[in-house]
C-alpha cells in the first residue's frame, strides 16, 4: 500500500486494501502512515492462509484439470500458516496470552486445515476458474487516483469473491459489498459493457467459509446496476478528498472492528481509549 506508487498515466495508485481501511475506519490510514504495518492477530492470519490455500487448489484445477489431493492441500495449508507467521509476525490477544504461541498456532493449524478442506469439498468442485488472483487497475478519468485490486477468481460467467467469517453471511452482505461493486465495475469496463441493461448480465458470487466448529460454506449470487456504479464513484470522490486533505476520522469505538483482533493499531490509536480493567471491592452494607 504505497500511495506514492504511480501508473503509466502519472496517477497515484489507490489499492483496495487502502479503500478497505477508509471504509472500516479512516483513522487506520493515519496509523498506517505513522506506524507502518503491524503484525496481525491470528483471526486475520487464518483468513489470509485459507485464502492462499483455496487459490492454490483452484490454480491446480485450472492448470491441470483436477484439484489437489487432500494430503497435499493439508501440508500446503499448514506450511502457508507457518510461513505467514514467520514473515509477518503475529499478535496474541486476550486469552491467547496465557495459552501461549505454541498452543494458539496448533489451534490455528487445525482451523485452517478444516477451512481449506471445506472449500475443497463444498466450493471448489463447482467453480470453473479461468483466472486466479488477477491484478487489475481501474482508471477513473476524473480521479487523481487509479484503483488497484485483485480478483480472487474469474469464470466465463463472472467473478467470485471469497471471505472467511466468524458468523453466517446473508444475501445483504453480497448486495452491500463495495468491493464486489468495484470488481464488477472493472469487469464491465474491461468488457465494454457500461451502457444499458448489459450491465445487469454481469454476475458475481460471494463465497463464504464460516468458522464454526465444523466449517460450512455459503454462496450468494449478486449483480449490480449502473446506479450502483454511480454511487460507488461518488464514494471514491469522497475518499479522494479525504486523502488530499489528510482528514481521517475514527470509527465508533462500539464498532466491532475497533478491537485488537481486527486492528493492528488499536493499542496506539490516538482516538481509542484503552481502559484498564480493575477489580472493584464488593460493597458491604453496614
Amino acid at each position: 500500500m504505497n500511495l506514492n506508487e504511480k501508473t503509466v498515466s502519472g496517477k497515484r495508485v489507490l489499492h483496495w486494501s487502502m479503500i478497505d481501511m477508509l471504509e472500516r475506519c479512516p483513522a487506520q490510514v493515519e496509523n498506517y502512515a505513522k506506524y507502518g504495518p503491524r503484525p496481525p492477530a491470528f483471526v486475520l492470519i487464518e483468513g489470509t492462509v485459507t485464502h492462499q490455500a483455496a487459490a492454490a487448489d483452484l490454480r491446480e484445477k485450472m492448470e491441470r484439470g483436477r484439484l489437489m489431493d487432500m494430503d497435499v492441500l493439508d501440508n500446503l495449508t499448514v506450511q502457508a500458516l507457518r510461513s505467514e507467521i514467520e514473515m509477518r509476525g503475529v499478535r496474541l490477544i486476550g486469552p491467547e496470552l496465557s495459552a501461549g504461541l505454541k498452543a494458539r498456532t496448533q489451534e490455528a493449524e487445525t482451523r485452517v486445515r478444516a477451512l481449506a478442506r471445506c472449500h475443497h469439498v463444498e466450493l471448489a468442485p463447482v467453480i470453473q476458474p479461468t483466472g486466479i488472483e488477477k491484478s487489475f487497475l481501474l482508471d477513473i478519468p476524473w480521479a487523481s487516483y487509479a484503483i488497484a485490486g485483485t480478483l480472487d477468481v474469474e469464470e466465463i460467467a463472472g467473478l467470485r469473491e471469497r471471505k472467511t467469517r466468524a458468523k453466517s453471511a446473508k444475501q445483504a452482505d453480497a448486495e452491500k459489498s463495495n468491493q464486489i461493486t468495484t470488481y464488477l465495475l472493472y469487469r464491465a469496463a474491461s468488457l465494454g459493457r457500461l451502457e444499458g441493461e448489459s450491465v445487469n448480465d454481469l454476475v458475481a458470487h460471494f463465497d463464504c467459509l464460516i468458522k464454526t466448529k465444523v466449517p460450512k460454506a455459503q454462496t450468494f449470487e449478486t449483480r449490480r446496476t449502473l446506479d450502483d456504479f454511480h454511487k460507488l464513484l461518488a464514494r471514491f470522490g469522497v475518499y479522494q478528498k479525504m486523502l488530499e486533505a489528510g482528514i481521517f476520522p475514527p470509527c465508533s469505538e462500539e464498532n466491532w472492528k475497533c478491537s485488537p483482533a481486527y486492528c493492528g493499531w488499536a493499542d496506539v490509536c490516538r482516538f481509542r481509549r484503552n481502559p484498564l480493567t480493575v477489580a472493584v471491592p464488593e460493597l458491604v452494607e453496614e
